[in-house]
């Protein structure tokens, strides 16, 4: 049970450090990359 929480904490930790380093290199567009933050906000 906790090994199952602590494997979805690190995914969602690394895919928030992979969009902060693409967001970085331009590969996301930024109006596009703060959509997906007010959603994720939204979601929680």
């Amino acid at each position: 049970m906790m090994q199952k929480t602590h494997t979805k904490f690190s995914i969602s930790l690394d895919t928030g450090v992979l969009k902060r380093i693409e967001s970085k290199r331009g590969l996301i567009p930024r109006s596009a990359y703060i959509e997906k933050i007010l959603e994720d906000a939204e979601a929680k």
